[in-house]
């Protein structure tokens, strides 16, 4: 499934503001999607897959300069977020493969959880009851691949491929935070503001990709396929169902 699917990050705020009861989106680029939700603005936008950025906190701070040039109110929430995103824009849901029909699977919303939602909701219901669903071909995971989708599978794939020996060879710049090796072991290190360190595992336990520090959130993340983990290694986000913590720590750097 990694190699049909790619990740998308984007930016996202909240400011108290009167509801204003619509939402908007619009069609240039840079993207931005603003809605009202009670008494709060919502504004999102600056989406770029995983591996074309990684400095998230110069991205971040594009959006909350965006947001102070046109709104006056005081930004009380920012966060970062990941979009499953496949090549042909199409959601996958129903059987995972003809050798597992039994484990079924609903990604792929392409920023589009809430509809796509409940439609996997019925998808996957009806296979379940061995109904037929007019939309299951469509969407089916296995369904044939078109020109545009496999070339544009080729190009995700060729973007994470270079990341993911970019973080092999390269040492990214970082805010209070480095990359070195701790009994062989090739190690992440945070500085927090009371000067003390902060070590795991730099190597994601997915597909073994290196990880970069993300000043925005103080998160290790993966920029090939999108986990994440706190400064002390545990698991925030998958892929990945396995920590990056370090037992061994006591050795100074």
């Amino acid at each position: 499934m990694p190699l049909k699917l790619h990740q998308e990050r984007s930016y996202a705020l909240a400011a108290k503001a009167e509801n204003q009861n619509f939402s908007a989106i619009n069609i240039g680029n840079p993207i931005y999607s603003l809605r009202y939700y009670n008494n709060y603005l919502l504004l999102g936008g600056y989406s770029h897959e995983l591996s074309d950025k990684l400095d998230y906190k110069k991205e971040e701070e594009r959006l909350l300069n965006f947001y102070s040039s046109h709104f006056p109110n005081k930004i009380e929430y920012a966060w970062q977020v990941h979009d499953v995103m496949t090549s042909d824009h199409l959601p996958m849901i129903g059987k995972l493969n003809k050798k597992h029909p039994n484990l079924l699977i609903a990604t792929g919303f392409n920023k589009w959880g809430m509809t796509n939602g409940i439609l996997a909701g019925e998808i996957l219901a009806d296979i379940a009851l061995n109904k037929k669903n007019k939309y299951s071909e469509l969407f089916n995971p296995e369904r044939p691949f078109a020109f545009t989708k496999v070339l544009n599978s080729i190009i995700s794939n060729f973007k994470i491929g270079k990341t993911y020996i970019g973080t092999k060879i390269l040492k990214p710049q970082m805010d209070n935070s480095y990359i070195t090796k701790i009994n062989g072991v090739k190690c992440g290190v945070y500085i927090d503001e009371n000067g003390e360190k902060h070590i795991v595992k730099n190597l994601c336990p997915h597909l073994k990709c290196n990880l970069v520090f993300n000043n925005a959130d103080k998160t290790w993340d993966c920029p090939c396929h999108g986990s994440r983990f706190d400064i002390d290694g545990n698991l925030i986000e998958g892929p990945s169902v396995y920590p990056i913590k370090i037992e061994d720590t006591t050795k100074k750097i």
